[in-house]
């Protein structure tokens, strides 16, 4: 693991370098390192949800602390409250100008919702004291902040967010067995699941997902678990992860907002 989850923020207190903690609908990590710390940012954070995060932002003035980038991860929002935006307003304008001292620059990411327009255009509003930029993958913000190298920690920060979010029982079965099946059919995994397949469709479609986007994530999953832990060539691993060619697994690593295969092994590597 390349974090240790600590479940208090007086756990973290002492130096958070190299942990995280998860709040309701929320996040926040340090890098091990000191160069980095983040927030990620799911559903739909509530005025008291904003003020436990706060005591996560304070940190970051801990004497453990020294000057670092830092990255606001918002594609997930659905909503942000009038409540929960005037809090936020009031630590940023009250904290900023010790932030500014610790904070070098801010990434924020978001995928052209509302709530996530509203949180890039907060640094606007609230004229923040370093420099700012918007994204629309977390992999583009990490190359911008100068740690492209940290894109592993959110593979393991994904798996973070999606059990914090309390993720069915389906969608996690379905995850463990394409890991394992990379090259099933639906008709395959619903047999698997012990469902028809009208059903697994339905809770599919519940879940906002599709068996097509699932499969794509369980095998950019895999095919980052081999790249890192291993010698073999993106010839072997595309095809190991059910794709005909090393081309295929390029665009399926774009599609779903990484850098290339080799690309990602370079900075995976290089943040051992």
């Amino acid at each position: 693991m390349m974090l240790e989850r600590v479940y208090s923020i007086e756990a973290l207190s002492p130096d958070p370098r190299g942990k995280y903690f998860v709040g309701t609908t929320w996040l926040s990590f340090f890098a091990r390192h000191g160069r980095l710390s983040g927030t990620i940012v799911w559903d739909e954070p509530s005025r008291n949800d904003v003020a436990v995060w706060q005591k996560c932002a304070d940190l970051r003035l801990s004497p453990a602390c020294e000057p670092h980038a830092t990255i606001f991860d918002a594609h997930d929002v659905d909503r942000l409250s009038l409540a929960s935006f005037g809090q936020l307003s009031k630590y940023a304008k009250v904290r900023l100008p010790d932030l500014s001292n610790r904070i070098t620059r801010a990434a924020i990411v978001h995928t052209g919702t509302f709530a996530g327009a509203v949180a890039a255009g907060f640094t606007k509003l609230i004229a923040v004291p370093f420099p700012t930029e918007v994204f629309t993958t977390v992999d583009a913000a990490l190359v911008w902040l100068g740690c492209e190298a940290d894109a592993p920690l959110f593979v393991e920060l994904d798996e973070a967010q999606h059990q914090a979010r309390g993720v069915t029982p389906v969608l996690h079965e379905l995850a463990t067995y394409l890991a394992r099946h990379p090259h099933a059919t639906p008709p395959e995994a619903a047999r698997a699941l012990a469902l028809s397949m009208r059903s697994l469709q339905r809770r599919l479609t519940e879940q906002k997902t599709t068996f097509r986007h699932q499969l794509d994530a369980a095998r950019v999953r895999l095919a980052q678990t081999l790249l890192r832990e291993s010698d073999t060539s993106i010839t072997e691993i595309a095809i190991h992860v059910g794709l005909t060619s090393p081309q295929h697994l390029s665009r399926l690593f774009r599609k779903l907002g990484h850098p290339s295969p080799s690309e990602w092994r370079a900075r995976a590597r290089a943040s051992r």
